[in-house]
């Protein structure tokens, strides 16, 4: 995250972690322009009612290693599809969904 921080503040990009080492207000997050976390801590963030404000901020989600899916962590990712696409669908707002894999 700080390699990120570094390289991309000359361009006006505030990048935070959010993970289970550290937590971020409603006013950070709405700063932060990337936003690196965890499948798990997403997961969690996001199930909360507050939690759900902080995806209303996001128009892109880049999913790394998405061929997990068929792994133990598998569920938290499709259960975090699942729950972007059902916002798309209830807002009408678009997010943009990327999955990457090796």
């Amino acid at each position: 995250v700080k390699n990120f921080a570094d390289r991309l503040k000359t361009y006006g990009v505030n990048v935070r972690e959010l993970s289970g080492d550290s937590n971020l207000t409603r006013q950070q997050i709405a700063e932060t322009q990337l936003l690196v976390t965890t499948p798990e801590k997403w997961d969690i963030v996001t199930r909360q009612g507050e939690g759900r404000a902080y995806t209303q901020m996001v128009k892109l989600v880049i999913i790394d290693e998405i061929h997990l899916l068929h792994d133990e962590r598998g569920p938290v990712l499709e259960s975090i599809v699942s729950r972007i696409i059902r916002q798309v669908e209830t807002t009408a707002e678009p997010i943009r969904l990327v999955g990457l894999s090796a």
